[in-house]
Formats: structure tokens, sequence, C-alpha cells
């Protein structure tokens, strides 16, 4: 019996080393299939703008305009399509591009930053695969909105690349985690001679944890560490939401460098302005029963089982309410474990809102349940509308929250500790308030002004640096 344990762990390792094999393998045919469908695609782009020259030079030969005219005749038309795309939504970038989806933390993140720009100085372009129509409403009419009407990935690849060859922009400007690889990708296909900045949002030590399937588990924990050590160093600024953010990358890319901090822009005063307007939801009308309130999408990573058993805890010594803000793919899941955890009637998930704020500022604590958190923009909001705050101690929250002074931390999947803090700040008005008060003197911290304009420092500093085209 004895030396028949190590026969064992041998043909473990060799059968794990089998494993890893095969899935070498079979990554080598996937990118090689991947490297030959953009070769391909590739050529017959280059095929049809070939057709579409000789055809122009044709019509040229035919009507027997000069050269010089025929350019002029060129430009004029270029001129007329332009304002036709503008008045479509498509237009034109000269500085500033930022790959945006949906209305959702990130891309909040990167409405804000384009909109509080100096237009003086910077004209700036979001690109969008298929644009919410809130997206559309949060941008000013002096930002530039291209929507591609397509989010497929490979799709937004090489309609980055024509806009870095057409338009030929200062700085290539990738504001989400999922496409900074794109991004970084159509920057060398094409060849620009554009500065990527490339910001990051993501917790990746943690991110194999809260993938949705085992196929994104593979990806997150073997695929995505090599594709960020391969592209990232081609990147000439790389900027992180938070330092606990900065340390993941680093320890999944160590000879990465570039990396600066810059917390995200969240609180204007907009925000207390939205605060005011009235709610018509009936629990908000009775300030006897108190309410605890959590915005954000409704995934995975948000870990919002864990607050609904947290909630089951607080409801069996007093009398509350929790209100859920946002949506995502959990909702069914969601409210059917409310329901089996016999809460269901004291839970209302109100869905996506255009403005959350209104009844985060009347609720009673504002609660952040996630296993993963870059930064934590409605940790923020809260603190800024003078809300106590509870949160898990992932990298942005511990960033923001200074324990038992503006706030309190609590440990990551651990619904009696949620709990117990929750209770905490309900049964302790003088506690509540004190918390409040901190909040919002540490909300100013993270103000749009402030955050963009370190973002402006890092604009200006890689256009100094660009050689003279």
């Amino acid at each position: 019996m004895i030396n028949l344990l190590p026969e064992k762990e041998k043909n473990e390792l060799k059968k794990q080393e089998n494993w890893q094999k095969f899935f070498i393998i079979l990554l080598f045919f996937a990118f090689s299939l991947l490297f030959l469908s953009f070769l391909f695609w590739g050529l017959a782009y280059h095929a049809r703008s070939k057709a579409a020259i000789l055809k122009s030079e044709l019509i040229q030969l035919e009507e027997g305009i000069s050269s010089s005219e025929f350019r002029e005749f060129q430009e004029e038309t270029i001129k007329i399509n332009q304002n036709l795309v503008k008045i479509n939504g498509y237009f034109e970038n000269q500085v500033f591009i930022s790959p945006v989806f949906e209305m959702a933390g990130a891309e909040k993140n990167v409405i804000n930053i384009v909109k509080h720009l100096d237009k003086n100085k910077y004209e700036a372009a979001v690109i969008a695969g298929r644009a919410q129509e809130e997206l559309k409403n949060k941008l000013d009419n002096r930002s530039k909105l291209i929507i591609l009407g397509n989010s497929n990935s490979i799709f937004l690849f090489f309609a980055v690349i024509r806009h870095l060859r057409r338009e030929k922009p200062d700085i290539l400007f990738s504001g989400l985690p999922h496409i900074n690889l794109i991004s970084t990708a159509a920057k060398i296909f094409s060849r620009s001679g554009a500065k990527l900045i490339l910001v990051e949002h993501t917790n990746f030590l943690s991110l194999a944890g809260t993938a949705k399937t085992p196929g994104k588990r593979f990806l997150a924990h073997f695929i995505l560490p090599f594709l960020i050590r391969f592209f990232y160093p081609k990147a000439d600024a790389i900027i992180c939401v938070s330092n606990g953010v900065a340390k993941d990358l680093l320890a999944v890319a160590p000879r990465l460098s570039k990396i600066e901090v810059i917390y995200n822009p969240v609180v204007d005063e907009l925000m207390s302005k939205l605060a005011l307007e009235q709610v018509q939801h009936p629990w908000f009308s009775n300030s006897k029963i108190p309410i605890i309130v959590s915005v954000g999408r409704l995934v995975k990573a948000k870990d919002y089982p864990n607050l609904l058993k947290a909630f089951k805890i607080v409801l069996s010594s007093l009398n509350c309410r929790l209100v859920v803000i946002g949506q995502g793919e959990q909702k069914s899941f969601l409210e059917e474990l409310g329901r089996r955890l016999g809460v269901g009637d004291k839970v209302a998930f109100l869905g996506f809102q255009e403005n959350p704020y209104k009844y985060m500022a009347r609720a009673s604590v504002f609660v952040l349940s996630s296993a993963r958190e870059g930064f934590g923009n409605a940790i923020v909001e809260a603190m800024a509308l003078g809300l106590p705050v509870v949160a898990t101690s992932s990298a942005g929250p511990s960033e923001i929250i200074e324990n038992n002074k503006n706030g309190l931390l609590v440990p990551v999947g651990n619904e009696k500790s949620l709990a117990a803090a929750i209770f905490k700040i309900l049964r302790d008005p003088i506690l509540a308030g004190k918390f409040a008060e901190q909040g919002k003197k540490r909300a100013q911290d993270f103000t749009i002004e402030k955050s963009v304009q370190k973002y402006e420092e890092v604009f200006k500093k890689l256009i100094q640096c660009k050689p003279a085209s």
C-alpha cells in the first residue's frame, strides 16, 4: 500500500500533463483559425478598396475630367457624406476614441470623461457596437458618436482599424476591459501612430472565480494572462482604477510598466439635483420602515445571493425592506432565490433606473456585496448623497472606505458579517449619521473634475511625446 500512492500521484500528474498538452494544441489550432480569418477578411477588405479605386478611375476616364478636378469632386463628396452621417449619429474622430457598448459602470466612466474634456483642446469620439438610447442621451452634442450596429468583436476590430487609418487620431483610448485586447490588436494591424491608452477595471486574480461558465473560467485562468502579457506592453499608458487592480495586473504581467492609478470620475453637481426628484414606489413613503438599497448589474461578480441571505438574517430581527436597482442575466434566479429564502415579498428588483439617485437618497443604508470590485462607483455615489455604506472588502471598496470611519467593510462572501454590519447601522442612528457625514467628505476625492484633469495630464504628456507627422 505504501508503494502504490506515489504511483497514483505519478499517474495523476501524467494525466494533467496530457490535458495541458491537449489544450495547448487546441489553442494553437484556434489561434491559427483566428489568424486565417483575419487574413482572409483583410484581403477581402483590400480587394474591395482596390475595386473602388479602379471603378473611380474608370469613371474619371469615361467622363474625361482632369485629375485635379476629380480630386476636388472627391473632396466635396466626402464633405457631403460626412454631413449626412453626422445626422445619423456617425461621426469622424480627430483625437480621442473610446469603444462603448452599454450603460454600466465602466461605460459611465468613459461618458463622464468624454463629456467633461476641455473641448478647446480635445475633440472626442465614442465608438459603440450597439449603443443603448441611454448612451445617446448621456453624450453632449459636441462629442461624436459612431454607432457600428454590430457588437461582434471581429467586426469591431476591423471597424477600429478603418477608423485609425482614415481619421488618424492622436489617441486611441480603450476604456472597457474586454475591448482592450481588440483595441491593441487594431492599433498594431493598422500601423497607426495613435498613442494607445488602456484603462483596466478588472481584478484579474479573482476573475476565474466569478466566471459564468467552465469555458470562461478556463479562458480567465489560462488564456487571458497570456494575451495580457503579449498585448498590454504595446500600450503607451495603462491606467488602473485602483491600486488593487494595478497590483492584480502586475501579478499577471510583472514586466508591465507605464501603469498609473486614476480613480473613477463619479461625483458632480447633477447627482444632488437628480436626488431631489420624487419617488413613486410605496415603500419610500413610510419612513418608519428602513430600506436597504443596492445598485449594480445582476451578475455573478456582484454576489447578490450573499446579500439576500444577509437580508434574511437582518429581517429576522428588524422589519425592513431591500431594494435592488440594476439589470442583468441573474434577475430571474435572484427573484426565485428570494422566494425560496422566504423574503421575496420584502425585496424589490427595480431593474435599470435612469435616475437611481432619488432612491438612494431616501434609503437608510447602501450595501455592496461584490465578490470582486475594481473600484465601486455606486459606493462613492451613495457617500456623496449622505448614505451610510456597508461593502465587502474587495480591491476598490477597501481603498474608498476607511473601516469604522466613513463606512463598514466586511469579508467577501460572508453573509453573517454582512448582516451584522447592516444591522449595526440600522440600529445606531448616531453611527449612521457619522458615516454619512464622513462619507460625504470622502466622496469629494472622486469628483469628475479631479479625475478628468488627471486624464488630460496623461493625454497631454503622450501627445507631446508623439513625433511630428
